[in-house]
Formats: C-alpha cells, sequence, structure tokens
C-alpha cells in the first residue's frame, strides 16, 4: 500500500493585532467666562431746588438723599407746620411744632454755592407760636409714634453753605408749650439724634428765642435718645453715638434766655474754625451755654462781642475743653491730653528688662489706650489731666493735643483770651500758652490793640521801648523827625536859640526879642531888661 501523504503545512497563526494609537487628548477645559463688569454705582439721588415750596416737598421725599439750593431766598411766609405731617405719615406735634423744614432721617442740604441760600422762617409774621427755622429729629422710634423712620443705625445730616435767619419764638408760649421744647432753638433745633449732625460753613444768625426759660437763640442740642430703654442718652453704652460738628460756622446776633448763640444738653458737640458773635442771653451764656454732656471747641473756634447778666461768653455746667491752636492773637493756659499711669514698679535686679521697657516707653504709653505688651505700661492713675476716657463719656482723639479744659464757672470775656494791648499775638500754639504770648512788642515798635499780629513803627517826635502800646513822646528840650526810636536817649537836643516843647518833630526859633540859651530849652524867655534881641535865631 502506498504511504499517506503528509498533512498540509498549518497555516501560519495570524499575526496579532498591531494595537490602536491612543484617542487624541481631550482639549482644555475653556475658562470660565468672566463675570458681566459692574456698572458704576448711579450717584446718590439729588434734588435742585429754586423756591421754599420746592424745598419743602424735596425734604419730604425719601427717595432725595442730597437737595442742592440756588442761589436766593427761600422764605417760608405760610403758617403751615412742616411737622403735621411727613410723607403722608402723622409725625410728632410736640417739640418740633412750628419749623419751617423738618428732618428725620439722613439728609444733605448744600447750597449750590456757599453762603447764597438763605433759609428765611419768617418766624415773626407766623403767628402766635412763631416758627423756627429748621428741626432735625432722625432717631426716635415708631412705638413712641413719633418719626417714620426706625433707626438703630447711625444717620447723617448735613447742612453746607447754607444762611438761616428769621427764626422767632414768641414770649407768649404757655407753660405746657414750654416743658414740650416750643420755645427753644430759633434757629436750628436737634433733637434725640442717633448719628450725625454736620454744618459746615453755614451761617446762622437774627433768630430770637423770646421766651423767659427759652434754650438756644441760634442752635439747640438735646442729648440723643436710647431706641432700647426709650430713655435719654447721658453717656449710655446701648445708645448710638451721636455727634453735632459745626465746621467753617457763624452764629451771630442770636437771642435767647440761656444760651444766646448755642444751647446744648449733649455728649458730641464741637465746633472747628467756627464763631459765635455778637448773641444775647437775657440770662447766662450770651454765647454758650453748656447744660451737659461734653463740648470740644478747637482750631480758631473764638466766642467774641457776647453779652448776658451771667457768664457774658460761656456758661458752664457740663464739660468744655479747648483744643489748641486758639485764634491768631489769643491765648489760652494749657497742657498735653495724655494719659497719666502709675510708676514703674518692676524690680531692678529680677525684672530689670521690664523695668527697662517699662521706663523707654514712658511716652508711648502716655499716649496709647492700647499699648502693646512688650512696653510693660502701668495702669491709668484716677485722676488725669483731661477726658480721653470714651467709657466715662471722653474723647480719645484728645490724646496728643494740647487742651485746656474749663472750670465749671462764667466766662465774662472773649474766649479765648486776647493778649493785651502792648504784647505781640501769633498763630503758633507755643506763644499761645500764656499770657505773655508771643512777648512784648518789639522795640521802635508799638502794639495798640489786643491781639495785635504786626507792631507799627514808632512815630516821629516819639520813642517806644519794648512792650509799648501807646509811644511815648519825646521829652521837653528835645525833638526827633525820625521813627522807630527806641528811647529818650533817641531824640535830639534841642539846639541853642531855639525851644522843643514835648513830642517836636523839629526845634521852633525863638522870636525877636526871645531868647533860648544853651541846649535843651523847651521855651524861649524875653530878653532881659537892658538888652534886646531883633534876630530870629
Amino acid at each position: 500500500a502506498s504511504p499517506s501523504p503528509p498533512p498540509p503545512p498549518s497555516p501560519p497563526p495570524p499575526s496579532a493585532p498591531s494595537p490602536s494609537p491612543p484617542p487624541p487628548s481631550p482639549p482644555p477645559p475653556l475658562p470660565p467666562p468672566s463675570p458681566p463688569v459692574t456698572p458704576p454705582a448711579p450717584p446718590p439721588p439729588t434734588r435742585v431746588v429754586s423756591s421754599s415750596e420746592e424745598l419743602r416737598l424735596a425734604v419730604e421725599d425719601v427717595t432725595a438723599t442730597r437737595i442742592v439750593l440756588e442761589p436766593g431766598t427761600y422764605a417760608f411766609d405760610t403758617s403751615a407746620d412742616c411737622t403735621s405731617s411727613f410723607n403722608g405719615i402723622a409725625t410728632l406735634t410736640e417739640e418740633g411744632q412750628n419749623s419751617a423744614l423738618c428732618i428725620f432721617r439722613g439728609l444733605v442740604l448744600e447750597a449750590q454755592v456757599p453762603g447764597t441760600a438763605v433759609i428765611d422762617a419768617r418766624g415773626a409774621s407766623a403767628g402766635p407760636g412763631g416758627r423756627r427755622a429748621i428741626f432735625i429729629d432722625f432717631g426716635r422710634t415708631n412705638t413712641l409714634g413719633r418719626s417714620p423712620y426706625t433707626s438703630s443705625t447711625r444717620d447723617t445730616v448735613e447742612l453746607i453753605g447754607l444762611k438761616i435767619t428769621g427764626g422767632y419764638l414768641p414770649s407768649s408760649q404757655s407753660n405746657a408749650a414750654v416743658d414740650l421744647g416750643l420755645a427753644n432753638g430759633a434757629g436750628i433745633k436737634i433733637h434725640h439724634i442717633q448719628g450725625d449732625v454736620i454744618l459746615r460753613r453755614c451761617e446762622i444768625y437774627g433768630n430770637v428765642a423770646n421766651d423767659t426759660d427759652s434754650m438756644g437763640g441760634g442752635i439747640m442740642i438735646a442729648p440723643s435718645w436710647n431706641v432700647h430703654s426709650n430713655a435719654f442718652c447721658i453717656r449710655v453704652q446701648s445708645c448710638v453715638p451721636s455727634t453735632v460738628a459745626l465746621v467753617d460756622c457763624t452764629a451771630r446776633d442770636n437771642i435767647a434766655a440761656l444760651g444766646g448763640g448755642v444751647y446744648t444738653m449733649a455728649d458730641g458737640l464741637s465746633l472747628s474754625r467756627s464763631s459765635i458773635s455778637n448773641c444775647v442771653a437775657t440770662s447766662s451764656g450770651g454765647g454758650l451755654y453748656s447744660a451737659s454732656g461734653r463740648t470740644t471747641l478747637s482750631n480758631g473756634t473764638l466766642v467774641h462781642g457776647c453779652a448776658a447778666p451771667e457768664g457774658r461768653a460761656l456758661s458752664l455746667k457740663g464739660e468744655v475743653a479747648y483744643a489748641l491752636p486758639a485764634p491768631t492773637g489769643r491765648w489760652l493756659p494749657n497742657g498735653r491730653c495724655e494719659i497719666f499711669r502709675a510708676a514703674c514698679t518692676y524690680h531692678p535686679k529680677y525684672q530689670a528688662a521690664q523695668q527697662s521697657a517699662c521706663l523707654a516707653h514712658r511716652d508711648d504709653c502716655s499716649l496709647t489706650l492700647e499699648p502693646r505688651a512688650e512696653w510693660y505700661c502701668q495702669a491709668p492713675t484716677f485722676v488725669q489731666p483731661c477726658n480721653w476716657d470714651d467709657a466715662r463719656g471722653g474723647d480719645p482723639s484728645l490724646l496728643g493735643q494740647r487742651l485746656y479744659e474749663l472750670p465749671a464757672s462764667p466766662v465774662e470775656q472773649d474766649f479765648p483770651f486776647a493778649c493785651a494791648a502792648g504784647l505781640l499775638g501769633s498763630d503758633d500754639p507755643d506763644e499761645q500758652s500764656s499770657s505773655a504770648c508771643a512777648g512784648p512788642c518789639p522795640a521802635g515798635k508799638y502794639c495798640p490793640h489786643e491781639s495785635t499780629l504786626e507792631p507799627l513803627s514808632c512815630t516821629s517826635g516819639h520813642f517806644c521801648p519794648p512792650g509799648t502800646s501807646i509811644p511815648f513822646p519825646c521829652e521837653a528840650g528835645t525833638f526827633s523827625n525820625a521813627t522807630s526810636l527806641t528811647s529818650a536817649g533817641d531824640c535830639t537836643d534841642c539846639p541853642p536859640g531855639h525851644a522843643c516843647a514835648i513830642g517836636s518833630l523839629e526845634p521852633t526859633p525863638c522870636r525877636s526879642g526871645t531868647v533860648a540859651a544853651g541846649l535843651r530849652n523847651d521855651v524861649c524867655t524875653l530878653c532881659p531888661a537892658g538888652y534886646y534881641q531883633d534876630q530870629p535865631a
């Protein structure tokens, strides 16, 4: 038998498939879209007004936060009472009655051109109750039914560049009206605020609170109101801190029984670069009456030309301080406001580092409420030179300032005190700390008035030693036509044949028949018997 044929060769094994290329990487994620650009906030709603009616309506419009007054006089001739209703909501009809304008919220009233917008209350023609110019009260709660706004946060009212006049509150007020304060604050009454009232470049003048118990002819400031306990805020921690500031303002020619210019019962009143002048109190405090609270005068504020039976300039029951500089040419006793601390008493051997640090940082410790631990400051002493402690109603910002804390007694002369005639005034606080001011008027000059800043050259025929207020005439028998002489010895002896009366500018020749022999003659004498003289000298 034939052999079997060999089996056919096995087919080669299939080759392994080539690996597939990796899939492409996904594209990176797109960045998140940029947030839309926030458009700038629109400016606060502003209303521009040109009449008293437009002004009153704008004040009642709660959407208007800034009101600009065009130049002109905003006279309130009608008997309308802005406190009878406000934006359709019943409001107080007690303390703020008879007011031309009422402000119950944060608001700015600004003259378009400072000093050209006059708010004239025309109170003398308003009827039996009269009318004040402006009433401000934005801190009372709805629970009292007093204000359409509930406020436990700070609000701000600003009056800028306004003239405020014509407030008149008559003396015919009833006892109940007086008790409610209707007779107070003829120009501006600031009542139980919670926040800040700021007057800038304002002039408050010609306002009269005529009742025998009235308070504040120009401005009356009542205490803040405590929204938590419905009580007055007199240094109560739960109150919203409140301030009233007058900056570059003038209160003049205002009248009241107490505080012809300003009457205050509140903490936090400050007057900076301001003046109270020619105001009258029929009882006490011609310029300023501080009944309670804390008041700070500063930066050249001046009270002058005011009148009252007691306290012609100031009547003080509250705390009043003046921070230098004083007005140019005036002075006050003063000292640096600082924290008096106990002495450094660390053991010199075992606590040498602490003692050295305490001594080295005494000045830092005296000006810092919360000193660094490594200074090793000691605790404040009980007696302090000024009230910097806000826990006691003080003002920490006074630290480091040159300060005069006034005693609680009337001030009868213009305040701060004027440098006397014969002395040189200054605007340098270093030369405003004593009645010596910047020193005597220089030799050869005279300082004729109080608060002299530029001395005058001594006049001809006179001499001026240091400290001169009125030039001294050259003595009889001497003369001078020069200026700026410093002593009698600078005057020239009268020559022979001439006479020089006291204060002469030049010698006077003797006339015929008279003679003056030698020097320093003050008169010419007749020729003696048997002699004649027919030639002038």
